[in-house]
């Protein structure tokens, strides 16, 4: 790989095009390649979907995500953004990698996610962060479904009472989001 090609080189550039040329929510994606002296550059973006941001609580949690054990995710109630990432790095990523464990891992995934339910409702509201942390968790699992070799029926994950559940599925290779939070 050339020197000038490395990955920190190009997300800097990445950075730099989606300021200066697209500032408004849309995120682009470039991906450079090399293969016998030819470089190929495969540009994506992803203008008009609603991707919630990482917010730097969700960054920092990132090795201690990694590192936790998916039997003893942190517990919502005592650090959400925590418990958010350790969610979508121990358990989403799993989510999708056999069609058979599918309903189990579904099952699981929405235990957690009631347990954060729980923690997100005031007065009958959920608050601003764990609107945050709903999206997030929405993200991430239609991120995992993407990438999902196998096609798979409608599963629904519901969230609190005043935020959409998240219906998907995936039919002919192509992923199918009936409601979003």
């Amino acid at each position: 790989m050339r020197p000038w090609l490395n990955k920190r080189s190009v997300t800097d550039r990445s950075r730099d095009l989606q300021s200066e040329f697209y500032p408004c929510n849309v995120s682009i994606r470039i991906l450079l390649t090399q293969q016998n002296e030819k470089i190929s550059v495969s540009c994506a973006s992803t203008q008009g979907t609603s991707v919630v941001s990482k917010t730097p609580e969700l960054k920092d949690n990132k090795t201690e995500a990694k590192e936790a054990d998916r039997h003893a995710i942190a517990a919502p109630s005592v650090d959400r953004a925590r418990w958010a990432r350790s969610l979508t790095t121990q358990r989403v990523s799993d989510l999708f990698k056999t069609l058979p464990g599918l309903d189990g891992h579904w099952t699981q995934l929405q235990g957690e996610v009631n347990r954060g339910n729980n923690n997100f409702v005031v007065n009958s509201k959920t608050d601003d962060e764990g609107k945050k942390l709903i999206k997030f968790i929405g993200d991430a699992v239609v991120a995992a479904a993407k990438a999902a070799k196998f096609d798979f029926p409608q599963h629904d994950l519901k969230f609190t009472n005043d935020m959409g559940w998240l219906k998907i599925s995936r039919a002919n290779g192509q992923v199918v989001i009936k409601s979003r939070p």
